[in-house]
């Protein structure tokens, strides 16, 4: 079994190759006790920007949990694709599994694994608990995959990813051309706050995943879920409405977030790697 150096904050560095040759990079902070935890960051952003700089992982190291952080395809230090075609959901699913096929070379054997997902991440999440409990309709789970055990959603309430980003405006707003406020402009000026991003990659990533509509229904997240919003998101009542129809679900309120300042919260790092150890 190899031994990362984890002198790094956001930990060592694990090559995994995803769907189509692409690099995906993935990061394992020191490893502790129990399942490891999979953390999945939100469009626009990255594992260090989601999870390092808000003291996710810091505090997961002091639980003693190991955590796994990858950049979706197209974010951070993963392949940037400036074509559409190039991203989709089931493309960013078997990236994961992927990721997930690749823990046992540091971790050894991985018979089971926890999911944190936020906003799109949150999304990624209950599509991987959907694959591994063989939902109807969802993606192929390899033999050997570990179980997923609990799982912790934020920012997410079921609906189909990027649905109402209007991409011209998007673009639009990434170069400069401001009007009036829509949610592909509040996403774009978000892209543009985080600063380093590949715009034109990102711009192919709302191309391709807008192209599937589809829900994820509530039923299929099986696992105790907990569901988390702050009180100043957009879809705080959607959230609730989504978690109360989780087969083992659970939401908790961030008083004074929004879906941006809810991700550095201590109640919802603390909240979460409570629910976690249970």
């Amino acid at each position: 079994m190899t031994q990362p150096n984890h002198s790094e904050p956001d930990g060592a560095a694990l090559a995994v190759t995803g769907d189509g040759g692409a690099a995906v990079s993935v990061r394992i902070g020191p490893i502790g006790q129990g399942a490891p935890v999979l953390l999945i960051h939100g469009f626009g952003s990255s594992a260090r920007a989601n999870w390092v700089a808000t003291g996710w992982l810091a505090q997961l190291a002091r639980a003693g949990r190991t955590a796994v952080t990858v950049d979706i395809r197209g974010h951070g230090l993963s392949a940037r694709s400036h074509h559409a075609q190039d991203y989709s959901l089931p493309i960013v699913l078997r990236d994961l599994v992927a990721v997930l096929e690749a823990l046992p070379a540091v971790l050894g054997p991985v018979p089971t694994v926890d999911l944190i997902g936020y906003s799109m991440g949150g999304r990624l999440a209950g599509e991987l608990i959907a694959a591994a409990a063989g939902a109807p309709g969802a993606q192929p789970w390899p033999d050997g995959l570990p179980v997923i055990g609990r799982a912790v959603i934020g920012g997410y309430d079921g609906r189909p990813l990027l649905q109402d980003v209007d991409l011209a405006e998007f673009r639009a707003e990434l170069g400069g051309a401001r009007g009036p406020d829509s949610p592909g402009r509040r996403m774009a000026r978000m892209v543009l706050a985080g600063r380093g991003a590949d715009l034109s990659a990102l711009s192919a990533f709302v191309e391709g995943m807008a192209a599937d509509p589809t829900w994820l229904p509530a039923t299929s997240v099986s696992v105790p879920t907990l569901v988390v919003a702050g009180d100043r998101d957009r879809i705080t009542d959607a959230t609730q409405a989504w978690a109360a129809g989780l087969p083992d679900g659970r939401h908790l309120l961030l008083p004074g977030r929004d879906h941006v300042s809810a991700v550095p919260s201590a109640a919802f790092r603390t909240a979460a790697v409570e629910f976690l150890a249970r």
